[in-house]
């Protein structure tokens, strides 16, 4: 059964000579040298944002670039969900998704597998397919991956508690240590503005010569990039205690914290670099908004 995808010809274009023109241009604009010092490592996983390609395929471009798919045979991707309450993980309904770069399979063995343990649902094969946070990693994991076979795990994730994410790190950690399993992280950074009930912004450091200059947008920026800070650190608890002193936007904050504690809790010496970092609008007056975006790369 095929999830269609919806937002082609709208978000990101929908032709595959277009789309693929599209993400080949921004990949060459991606400096060949950001990861220097991750060259013997092996790519595990990436967090990524999900808006639409006018936004932030350029920033998509860093952290996609450095995927090595050459051992690659499955792709978990882990996406919030943005009009539907769901508590936990969902599993899909389709055994195929759509993409023009081409269409992908999903690993219906893994889905069996996860299935048993009873802990994921499913959303309505509508609410699947309206979700964006899955389908806009699709076309830069297909160019990725280019004629590498492989097998996607679509994951639409809601809100967990304690207890939950415990047996969520307990089953995902096997996957995580296989050699031919990758991660992809669905995640925007903050949602700024009155229309996402969000305004805080950091405190001020006045004895900065340059601090009263700083706009609504650059604090929105320091907001974000002590939310990377935290999560290059690898610790789940320093990111666990940003947020909530924060309450940053960050939409797949439970996704990327799932990831940290995976990490956290495998074999893994795991190096965590974000490469890139953009906002939608730069705002100035507290009557605008933006969404942030920022990619990473995850290498063991």
């Amino acid at each position: 059964m095929l999830r269609r995808a919806i937002h082609s010809g709208s978000w990101y274009k929908g032709t595959p000579s277009a789309l693929s023109e599209q993400i080949e241009g921004w990949m060459k604009n991606v400096p060949n040298n950001l990861l220097k010092d991750d060259s013997k490592k092996t790519s595990k996983g990436l967090i990524a944002p999900h808006a639409g390609y006018t936004y932030c395929g350029q920033i998509m471009a860093h952290s996609y670039k450095y995927i090595n798919p050459e051992n690659i045979k499955r792709v978990f991707i882990f996406g919030p969900s943005h009009r539907v309450y769901i508590k936990g993980c969902t599993l899909p309904q389709f055994s195929i998704y759509e993409c023009p770069l081409g269409d992908m399979e999903v690993d219906t063995e893994v889905c069996k597998e996860l299935e048993k343990t009873k802990l994921f649902t499913k959303l309505s094969k509508s609410g699947e397919e309206q979700e964006h946070s899955i389908e806009m990693e699709l076309p830069f994991i297909s160019y990725a991956m280019g004629n590498q076979p492989f097998k996607i795990i679509p994951i639409i994730f809601g809100v967990f508690s304690e207890k939950l994410e415990e047996k969520y790190i307990e089953i995902f950690k096997p996957y995580l240590e296989q050699p031919d399993t990758f991660f992809v992280i669905s995640s925007d950074f903050c949602h700024w503005g009155e229309r996402f009930d969000y305004t805080y912004l950091p405190p001020l450091n006045n004895t900065l010569p340059d601090s009263k200059k700083l706009v609504i947008a650059d604090r929105i920026e320091m907001l974000d990039k002590e939310a990377i800070k935290m999560i290059e650190t690898g610790d789940p608890d320093a990111f666990d205690d940003y947020l909530e002193r924060t309450d940053n936007t960050i939409c797949g904050r439970t996704g990327i914290k799932l990831l940290l504690s995976l990490l956290d809790q495998s074999s893994f010496n795991p190096s965590i670099k974000f490469l890139k970092y953009g906002q939608s609008n730069r705002v100035v007056s507290k009557k605008d908004g933006s969404v942030s975006y920022a990619t990473a790369i995850i290498n063991v």
